[in-house]
């Protein structure tokens, strides 16, 4: 169990070590320039193990066995996928750019990034299928838009489903108002849709005279027939089952398909991470968006009209959300009782196609104070005065349920509220007490994916090749889980023989002991969860630019670098040359440097042993170690450029 960051001074040296408990009172304390050899179990209940005990390596072994096999099913079916050809599209590069510049709000680096790979995937001659992944409000929609307008102007037609016909039809206003003036034919299909239209816009369909087509569940039909279908977009992933996605795709092998979620579900994340989806996230707020405060109280009548009232006087709107339909009546009377001076309307799914849309379009341009309805406003609804959203009985709301409602409000500048009412606390199970106060935690502006990766250490992926449960995540950790996963998958892509396990070897990091201190002071990084979170990405880093890049946000963010910075970083640059070089140990003592490496790993023993003739008057070989003797001065930079120079030698080139 993961206790903190504890900070100990070794021989005058002081610096940071990652405390980690075991079963009992055994402990250790790990260097945090070694913290990727750790990895999040995700579970609150986990049972501990014993320090040296082989429960943990028997879980792998376990998990290791069932991930090939699921692997080398992942394989077959991207291989089966890759197959399949599609047309190339051909992007008009002037008219797109006239397009874009239509967009009224500024994008964000994300957002402009998951255009360039939609507009990538649409070009390279296979089918898409891409998840786009990002918050309430940060713009996926206008991804889509974008992908349909590529789409349209090279003569293929678009369909969008949605799983709700609030949805469908908010989608259908802002598609036409963004198309306003292009020679573009959008229709709607939904339960609202009367009987003459729907056999109208069927029939345009199938002679391509509807370039998109936007609905409901209704959409994914197999009676409904395309004149020349290239792109489906599924809106709210999420609320749509297993089967209706699946079938999807069966009806439609040949089309690409771009799925936007801001919580996807774990089945979904689990192939995105995989491999088998592409992934990409939007996780830039909007410029001004401010994160909604959450609270979990109580139905206490006085707190809940203070509320309501707040939004009212200040200008704004406000959700009322019940999840069941028999609770509409109680909360109405209470309404009456104690906020009479608030104007109210009702929506549930009974209400009638022709009352919920004249309900929902009065409540949008602001005609009325109040909106009770049950969750079928909890999907893409966005009305920008609403920042107040009462969520009754939150406890009987799925997690992923929550956070879609709760979204419904901070879509605009404006500061947003959210309270969850729950029955008396002392009466909820433990589950919908994690529940609530998992959401209530999420309070930042990138929390979607944060959730659904809390879900998919939560609840289990699946079997993203079904829905057969695997149960493997809960039992070494979603982190783990998907790096021994995504290693087999390189594997088998490269054809290598998995006899011998190579591909999925155990992390290992170097010991490196040089006598300087090296790491992030409090006084520079106050926050100890943000100092952690610096520690991780400072020691995954891939190559020295990124270093470099993650330094100059350290500048950026909090000034400039400490000297005790600056050795962390020396650090992580010597322990990257090690391990490239094999040595699993670097010492640093009064006269010299001690290495060991790795046994069995350097491939190159000429070049090692050439490497030591360059000066064999300060390099002795002793005991599996090597011992450099060093002049004195900065061992940081002393370090470096030994085992520079150590690498010309052993990863020299054969003649």
């Amino acid at each position: 169990m993961f206790m903190g960051l504890k900070n100990f001074e070794i021989n005058g040296v002081n610096n940071d070590f990652l405390e980690i408990n075991y079963s009992g009172s055994d402990k250790i304390f790990l260097p945090v320039e070694n913290i990727e050899l750790i990895s999040p179990l995700g579970l609150s209940d986990a049972k501990l193990d014993k320090l040296g005990s082989a429960n943990w390596q028997m879980r792998k072994a376990t998990a290791k066995n069932k991930i090939k096999l699921i692997a080398e099913k992942l394989i077959k079916v991207a291989a089966e996928r890759k197959l399949v050809n599609t047309k190339k599209i051909s992007l008009q590069e002037d008219l797109f750019q006239e397009f874009c510049d239509r967009f009224p709000y500024e994008e964000t680096p994300d957002q402009l990034q998951a255009i360039s790979d939609v507009v990538k995937d649409l070009s390279n001659g296979n089918p898409m299928d891409r998840l786009i992944c990002g918050d309430v409000g940060f713009g996926k929609t206008e991804v889509a838009i974008r992908a349909s307008f590529i789409m349209v102007t090279d003569n293929k037609q678009v369909v969008v489903a949605a799983p709700t016909t609030l949805l469908a039809k908010q989608h259908a206003e802002i598609f036409e108002k963004r198309f306003d003036g292009y020679p573009i034919k959008i229709k709607m299909l939904s339960r609202l849709t009367k009987v003459v239209e729907v056999d109208q816009i069927k029939k345009e369909l199938c002679n391509g005279d509807v370039d998109i087509l936007i609905g409901t569940h209704s959409v994914i039909n197999r009676n409904l027939k395309f004149n020349d279908l290239g792109l489906v977009i599924i809106d709210e992933e999420q609320s749509f089952g297993v089967d209706q996605k699946e079938q999807l795709k069966s009806l439609f092998p040949e089309v690409h398909v771009l799925t936007l979620s801001a919580t996807p579900i774990p089945r979904t994340l689990q192939m995105a991470f995989s491999g088998i989806r592409d992934l990409s996230l939007i996780n830039t707020p909007p410029k001004n968006r401010m994160p909604i405060e959450t609270s979990v109280i109580d139905f206490d009548k006085g707190t809940i009209r203070s509320a309501i009232m707040h939004e009212i006087k200040r200008g704004g709107q406000v959700f009322f959300v019940v999840p069941r339909i028999k609770d509409i009546r109680s909360i109405e009377e209470f309404l009456n009782d104690f906020v009479p001076e608030v104007q109210y309307m009702v929506a549930t799914g009974k209400t009638s196609n022709t009352d919920l849309e004249k309900t929902i379009t009065a409540f949008y341009y602001g005609e009325f104070d109040l909106l009770v309805s049950t969750n079928i406003v909890g999907s893409g609804l966005d009305v920008q005065r609403a920042n107040t959203i009462i969520i009754y009985r939150a406890e009987l709301f799925g997690l992923s349920q929550l956070y879609q409602i709760r979204g419904r409000v901070g879509r605009s500048n404006k500061r947003a509220f959210a309270y969850l009412v729950a029955k008396e606390k002392t009466s909820l199970t433990e589950t919908a007490k994690k529940r609530l106060n998992l959401i209530k935690e999420l309070n930042s502006l990138v929390s979607g994916f944060t959730l659904s990766s809390q879900d998919l250490e939560m609840r289990g992926s699946g079997n993203i090749l079904g829905e057969e449960q695997t149960g493997q995540v809960n039992e070494i950790g979603v982190s783990l889980y998907h790096e021994m996963l995504q290693k087999t998958i390189n594997s088998l892509k490269l054809n290598k023989n998995d006899n011998n396990d190579s591909n999925l070897e155990e992390n290992w990091a170097p010991v490196i002991r040089i006598p300087v201190t090296a790491r992030i002071p409090e006084n520079y990084i106050e926050d100890s969860a943000l100092r952690l979170s610096f520690y991780r990405r400072l020691s995954n880093f891939d190559n020295q630019v990124q270093l470099e890049s993650l330094l100059a946000e350290l500048i950026d963010r909090f000034g400039k670098l400490p000297s005790d910075v600056i050795n962390l970083a020396n650090i992580l640059k010597i322990k990257e040359k090690c391990k490239l070089l094999e040595i699993e140990l670097l010492e640093v003592g009064a006269k010299g440097i001690t290495i060991k490496f790795r046994e069995g790993k350097v491939e190159n023993i000429a070049g090692l042993l050439a490497f030591i003739e360059s000066d064999k008057n300060n390099i002795k070989p002793s005991n599996e170690k090597l011992f450099i003797k060093t002049k004195k001065g900065n061992t940081l930079n002393i370090s470096y450029t030994l085992l520079k120079n150590m690498e010309k030698f052993i990863k020299k080139k054969a003649p």
